[in-house]
């Protein structure tokens, strides 16, 4: 995701996040010029990263370390929610299943993960 704060020239401060597609649409169309042709609105891109990440923004706590192992791969084979609380052990982040479910069950409902009921229980598995 892109991001870039555009300073207008009554001093309003506006920040954008989105594709870099979609930051350069709304730049342009935000973007208003004097009568010498230069642009009256300052940009500046603060951060891009690739848009592979399906996720707009990260989190502290147990749900940032969910987020982090879906954006490494980690769910790309089958996970139960205890293989994920011991991945997440190994990295120093010590936390109980029930406080990992939530993040897990939030990213089923974004469609980042998708949740399969198997003998042992459910998994989570990366949707794309």
């Amino acid at each position: 995701m892109a991001k870039t704060q555009l300073t207008l020239p009554s001093g309003l401060l506006v920040t954008m996040e989105g594709t870099p597609d979609e930051v350069i649409q709304m730049t342009k169309a935000i973007a208003q010029f004097d009568s010498e042709g230069k642009a009256a609105v300052k940009a500046h891109v603060l951060k891009a990263s690739p848009t592979k990440t399906k996720t707009k923004r990260t989190s502290s706590g147990p749900t940032g370390y969910v987020i982090a192992l879906t954006n490494a791969g980690y769910f790309k084979t089958r996970r139960t929610i205890g293989e994920t609380r011991e991945e997440l052990e190994k990295n120093g982040h010590i936390y109980s299943v029930n406080m990992i479910s939530t993040p897990l069950v939030r990213l089923v409902r974004q469609k980042i993960l998708r949740r399969l009921k198997e003998k042992s229980g459910w998994v989570y598995v990366s949707s794309s």
